[in-house]
């Protein structure tokens, strides 16, 4: 019994008062480093090995109370960015870190402007964390030559190897806020290749670049227009644009200069224009050029080849409505050709099921439920000749010819109780015939005087007509019901300067002259044979004068006066 009660009064006595480790307050005031380390081997029993030029002209300012050494060597470890290992209880060596220590970092990451960045990513050695909400991060046992990459979203990635990290007692580390100064786009290819959109906001369009567009099985310079922002087609036409909530009377159509007052086929269902021959469309719907001034709602610029052509070429295409062809000619080599196109259509021969459904869509508002169309005949023809004779290198004169001519009749016919036309004298007729045409002539001279100054001249002429009947056969009896008779003819004259201020800066110039003269007629006849008639004539001359000056070296600057 004595036994087990000293044996109990022994553990008791073991496990109440066990060994405690060694605990030390101190009170450093730029102490020398090595004068600390004396003290701490006297305080804890241990043996501080390392070089001179380590510790040498380091002071330490640590005051803290009841500490062991662990803390203190923690604490030396921050201060000094030296490496302790401890070799054995008794010993402990301090170097300076190599790239093969093992070592534990921590920081928090900020930005520039001082915000925590909070779910940054931290990648090294194929894995990876990410800061938590404080933006704090930890990285335990990693060696010290590791790359380690901090990154953000609008932030500039940073690198830094993890012995940079050691001892810096869990600092900030700044992101700096991405910033890209971007210069000025320019779209190009603008919905597909071929359609360009400029600096000014202007399109060029280059037909044989041009890529298959949404809905055209072949190139049609005005539908391809339609596809541009604020250009629509409210009677899905060809050539019924209306710009940026303007109507199609007020969109000026040039071609090599010349006028077009009478712009499409079929009732504006095809455009007049050849693709193949056309070398560029510049297409003007916001910010018009000043000479330009009578485009109050766009500006359709189209231009042929102004190059020599070196070799004989052509081509020729068919649909179901009309067929084309086209040619270049090089008459006096490097000196003088010819380019010339035609189309015309054999609706007059031949009425394909393509010819009736576009028939269908352009008259379908025209027939009153009593009556029948029996005969609907529609005959365009089109071509235009140019000729480009180069004096010297920069000097050109061009001449160009065009015509657009249509002509239709239209026949309407009453109904029987039985829905067939009428055949007996009393039945009732009507029959309309339209006849339009554009024809244009028109020359230009371009030189270039100096790489810093040019001209072009151009003359131009363009002569529109109309002619409109419709007539009612009753009783074997044809009668002129209505006439109407439309023309334009215009003249101009105009002379553009360019001259090239500087790299970015350009100023236009010139003058303009045009004289039109504009005629209409109309006669119209009600039930009991009277007559109305109107006439007039007018003439109309404009001198203008114009500058354009163009500046793109930071913004784009368009000042017209």
């Amino acid at each position: 019994m004595r036994i087990r009660l000293i044996y109990f009064f022994f553990l008791f006595t073991f496990t109440a008062y066990p060994q405690q480790e060694k605990l030390t307050s101190v009170n450093f005031k730029n102490k020398a480093f090595t004068e600390v380390l004396a003290y701490l081997e006297k305080a804890f029993n241990v043996h501080f090995s390392f070089q001179s030029n380590d510790v040498a002209n380091r002071k330490i300012n640590l005051s803290v109370k009841d500490k062991p050494l662990s803390f203190f060597l923690n604490s030396l470890q921050t201060e000094t960015s030296l490496f302790f290992e401890v070799l054995s209880d008794k010993f402990i060596a301090i170097r300076q870190i190599n790239d093969y220590d093992v070592i534990t970092i921590c920081g928090i990451l900020k930005s520039d402007t001082n915000q925590i960045l909070s779910g940054a990513s931290i990648l090294y050695l194929n894995t990876g964390l990410v800061t938590d909400e404080n933006g704090a991060f930890k990285i335990q046992s990693v060696k010290a030559n590791t790359l380690i990459s901090f990154q953000f979203l609008g932030y500039i990635s940073k690198y830094v190897e993890a012995k940079q990290l050691f001892n810096n007692n869990c600092d900030t580390l700044i992101l700096k806020e991405e910033r890209i100064q971007i210069e000025t786009i320019i779209i190009k290819n603008y919905l597909t290749n071929g359609i360009d959109k400029t600096k000014m906001g202007s399109f060029v369009i280059v037909p044989k670049k041009l890529g298959i567009l949404a809905g055209l099985t072949e190139p049609d310079l005005f539908q391809s227009i339609q596809l541009l922002p604020g250009v629509n087609s409210p009677n899905e036409t060809a050539t019924g644009l209306h710009v940026r909530g303007g109507t199609p009377d007020q969109n000026v159509i040039l071609w090599d200069g010349i006028k077009i007052y009478h712009s499409g086929h079929l009732f504006g269902a095809i455009s007049p224009f050849n693709p193949y021959i056309t070398e560029q469309i510049n297409f003007i719907n916001k910010g018009t050029d000043a000479k330009f001034g009578d485009g109050v709602s766009s500006v359709l610029n189209i231009k042929t080849n102004d190059s020599i052509q070196s070799k004989l070429s052509g081509g020729f295409g068919m649909n179901l409505i009309s067929a084309d062809a086209y040619i270049k000619i090089p008459i006096i080599k490097d000196k003088f050709s010819l380019l010339a196109s035609g189309r015309r259509s054999f609706t007059d021969i031949y009425q394909s099921k393509a010819y009736h459904e576009t028939s269908e869509i352009i008259f379908k508002n025209t027939q009153p439920n009593s009556i029948l169309s029996t005969d609907n005949n529609f005959f365009f023809v089109d071509y235009n000749v140019k000729g480009i004779l180069k004096l010297k290198n920069d000097h050109y004169i061009s001449f160009s010819n065009l015509l657009i001519e249509n002509k239709l009749d239209f026949g309407l016919k009453e109904l029987d109780d039985n829905g067939a036309p009428e055949t007996d004298e009393n039945s009732l007729d009507f029959k309309d015939l339209l006849e339009t045409d554009n024809r244009g002539y028109a020359i230009n001279w371009d030189k270039k005087w100096s790489p810093n100054f040019k001209h072009q001249i151009n003359a131009y002429y363009s002569d529109y007509y109309m002619l409109y009947n419709k007539f009612k056969t009753e009783h074997d009896v044809k009668v002129l019901t209505f006439a109407k008779k439309n023309t334009v003819k215009d003249f101009g004259f105009e002379l553009n300067t360019s001259i090239q201020v500087n790299k970015y800066s350009s100023l236009q110039s010139g003058y303009q002259f045009s004289n039109k003269n504009v005629t209409y007629f109309f006669l119209s006849t009600d039930s009991d044979q009277t007559k109305f008639e109107g006439s007039n004539i007018s003439n109309l001359n404009s001198h203008a004068l114009y500058t354009t000056f163009q500046s793109n070296k930071n913004r784009n600057y368009n000042l017209n006066a």
